[in-house]
């Protein structure tokens, strides 16, 4: 069994890592990013928040488990916490979303189905976060969150690679 500072820690590296990565693939692209699509700035958005999130929300604990704070009261507080984070995150992605104009989201109908039911996971896992706040007070479910937003990022970053941000073909 890995112990819950082990595994925030191998989330920060990892997270770190896909945003590096992320800032390679910005300045590698066809054009500058003021010149991308609204959808791969999207997509760039919610990959840095995505990505951003869980690098935040594994150092708070890692502070707090160092004071001496029961475990159980460490990981309620870091739940609610994340569910701040997660549906603010959640309402910038919704507004920039429909920002997006339909003809750019018409030529790209799998982003729209990629995007709610990315939705729909993260939703999946603010409710697993509340019932960890109000009863559990354990580690799995706070890192199943931080793990589903890691996922998240990556599937943002997969599909920057492979649609040539600043081209214009989806």
């Amino acid at each position: 069994m890995i112990a819950p500072g082990e595994a925030l820690g191998i989330a920060v590296q990892v997270t770190i890592t896909l945003a590096g990565f992320t800032g390679v693939v910005a300045v590698f692209g066809t054009n500058p990013v003021h010149e991308w699509s609204r959808l791969n700035r999207l997509r760039l958005r919610l990959l840095l928040t995505m990505s951003s999130i869980p690098v935040a929300l594994c150092l708070i604990p890692l502070v707090l488990l160092t004071t001496g704070i029961r475990q159980t009261v460490i990981w309620r507080a870091v739940s609610v916490a994340a569910v701040f984070a997660f549906l603010a995150a959640a309402v910038m992605a919704q507004r920039a979303m429909t920002r997006v104009p339909a003809s750019e989201l018409s030529r790209a109908e799998r982003s729209t189905a990629i995007f709610y039911t990315t939705a729909a996971v993260g939703a999946a896992s603010i409710v697993l976060l509340v019932y960890n706040a109000i009863l559990l007070g354990a580690f799995w479910p706070f890192f199943t969150a931080v793990v589903v937003s890691m996922l998240a990022a990556l599937l943002q970053f997969v599909r920057l690679v492979f649609l040539r941000p600043g081209g214009t073909a989806e």
